[in-house]
């Protein structure tokens, strides 16, 4: 088999976010979530109904639908990178270079993105059950 050694430009910012978007979406949602769950009962949007839920539930499944879209984009992203880089031969073993980011960045980016991404949808899920009475 004939070693493919082309070199795949990556740009710096497509490698942070494929690092850190799932994480920082994450913490966005974990603190938006609690700040709404906390403070929108305490000023009444409690008693705001909209189809069967309150104003605080709705704005958590937002925050929880805007943070899952972000993190489901670098996780897509990471996908992506990691197949380019692969078609282009910097696979396996590239991962584990250290002058070389991009390979490593996109298989973690594609675990802890999609680990992400799990935990967001997840935290949801208590707010149709918890949040039921302000």
């Amino acid at each position: 088999m004939q070693e493919r050694t082309a070199e795949v430009e990556v740009a710096p910012g497509l490698i942070w976010f494929v690092l850190l978007g799932g994480a920082i979406a994450w913490a966005v949602h974990l603190l938006a979530a609690y700040a709404l769950g906390e403070f929108g009962c305490v000023a009444g949007w409690g008693h705001i109904y909209f189809r069967g839920l309150h104003l605080v539930a709705w704005l958590v499944l937002a925050v929880t639908l805007i943070t899952a879209v972000v993190t489901a984009a670098a996780l897509w992203a990471s996908v992506r990178m990691e197949r380019r880089l692969e078609q282009a031969g910097a696979g396996e073993e590239a991962a584990l270079e250290p002058d070389r980011p991009a390979p490593f960045a996109a298989r973690f980016g594609v675990i802890t993105n999609g680990l992400f991404l799990f935990i967001i949808l997840f935290e949801a899920v208590p707010v149709l059950y918890f949040l039921r009475h302000c």
